[in-house]
């Protein structure tokens, strides 16, 4: 296996001319991850979000939330909520998977 496409006429262990990479053998392979279920997660974040102004940004961020597996957003001040169809529609859905609540001050 190689980190950079390799031609017939170069072969393995030559630098990748972009970046300067070697090829790495498969015996140098990192092993397999571990199952899902013996992960445990240490840390349940929150996200406050204070007078986000931009309705595209707090969608954006919904998206992220909901990525990086953040428990709960709090929206502060004139932070727009999910209720707006222009934030729905940058949110994509993740407004339905990461819990939020709003509240007047942040």
């Amino acid at each position: 296996m190689f980190r950079f496409p390799v031609t017939e006429e170069r072969h393995a262990g030559l630098n990748c001319p972009l970046c300067g990479a070697t090829a790495i053998e498969q015996e140098h392979l990192l092993p397999s991850h571990q199952p899902q279920d013996s992960i445990k997660t240490a840390v349940s974040l929150s996200l406050l979000l204070d007078n986000i102004r931009s309705l595209y940004n707090v969608g954006s961020i919904m998206r992220i939330a909901d990525g990086a597996g953040i428990k709960h957003l709090y929206l502060g001040g004139i932070t727009a909520t999910p209720a707006h169809p222009k934030l729905k529609k940058t949110a994509l859905g993740a407004e339905t998977a990461v819990s939020w609540s709003h509240h007047n001050n942040g």
